[in-house]
């Protein structure tokens, strides 16, 4: 049986596994109603497309927004990380400078992969136990 919660505290991605007094960085998936509250707010209607008589409704997405927004819910914090020489708060400016630094970006999109991995494989979990019953034994 899988146990899910209604909170979304995130998921902690260390520099080292081993030393884990180092560092790292706490990462989360946005709900649904989060990506919804970002698409209302980066996407507006464009003006309509005609192809062989046929009308197809265009999308503006202002993408440089819908990134800040996305990050900002991605990151839930951090420890050990340092700019310059000097450790940085976790606050949305700084979420923002620390995106545009190289390794950084490597790190965080690592650890956003193995995250969605995880959440894959939970819900993998979660469809293969709604197809058995509590026998195990399949309802087909």
């Amino acid at each position: 049986m899988i146990n899910f919660k209604s909170e979304n505290k995130g998921v902690w991605f260390y520099f080292d596994e081993t030393q884990q007094d180092l560092g790292g960085i706490c990462l989360r998936m946005p709900t649904s109603a989060e990506y919804d509250d970002i698409r209302r707010l980066t996407v507006r209607a464009g003006k309509p497309d005609y192809h062989r008589g046929q009308r197809y409704e265009t999308e503006k997405i202002n993408e440089k927004l819908s990134q800040k927004l996305s990050l900002r819910k991605f990151i839930v914090d951090w420890k050990g990380i340092q700019l310059d020489g000097q450790p940085i708060e976790c606050t949305d400016e700084n979420k923002e400078k620390m995106v545009q630094i190289p390794d950084f970006q490597l790190f965080l999109g690592d650890c956003l992969e193995k995250l969605t991995e995880t959440n894959k494989t939970i819900e993998e979990a979660r469809v293969k136990n709604s197809e058995t019953t509590v026998d195990g034994d399949s309802e087909a």
